[in-house]
């Protein structure tokens, strides 16, 4: 038995999105709540409340390693309150717009990513927009899928546009990013005659 009164539950209609972000840039994340009466919000990070954190969207701004967390909303009203679901934020060093090796050194690109608590970003080196395997070039490419690359005895045709595609898998799927790019140039060696 009721009193009369219909007291709508709290639906979330739009939940926060996961993503890979540089260093230092801006993630918004926004969350949309419904309901006939006020309605109180909190944002989190982890099991945590964001202090002055309290509208439906979260700026955070000059991203720093720290910030790379698990975030959600919690929506609160007289009768009810629900958690959105966690927003995963991952923060990426971007990767330097040129790297210079001497030809016959030992090329080294590193991807530097901080993730969630239990999230372990996947990593694939691209060269000039092509997938890299470890043993390419004749055995001289290795750490193909981990966040260091390695090409030993660096040749002319190792100079070329490289980026590191990620991926996390969030309980609401597949989050891609990248490092952005870096074009790499092979100093050769003086050819005497």
């Amino acid at each position: 038995a009721g009193n009369g009164v219909f007291t709508p539950q709290l639906p979330v209609l739009e939940q926060p999105e996961s993503t890979f972000a540089f260093l230092g840039s801006r993630v918004d994340l926004e969350a949309a709540v419904v309901s006939s009466n006020p309605i109180t919000y909190q944002w989190r990070k982890g099991s945590a409340n964001v202090a002055g954190a309290t509208l439906t969207s979260l700026a955070l701004i000059n991203l720093k390693a720290t910030d790379a967390a698990k975030y959600s909303l919690r929506a609160t009203n007289a009768v009810d309150n629900k958690l959105s679901n966690e927003a995963f934020v991952s923060v990426v060093t971007p990767a330097p717009a040129e790297v210079r090796v001497n030809e016959t050194q030992i090329l080294t690109l590193t991807a530097t990513v901080t993730a969630p608590t239990g999230v372990t970003p996947v990593y694939l080196w691209e060269f000039n927009g092509l997938p890299l395997s470890n043993g390419d070039r004749l055995g001289r490419v290795s750490g193909a899928n981990t966040k260091t690359l390695k090409i030993t005895g660096a040749r002319e045709a190792d100079g070329g546009t490289y980026a590191c595609r990620l991926s996390m898998t969030t309980p609401q799927g597949l989050v891609t990013g990248s490092t952005g790019e870096t074009e790499v140039l092979v100093v050769l060696k003086p050819i005497l005659n």
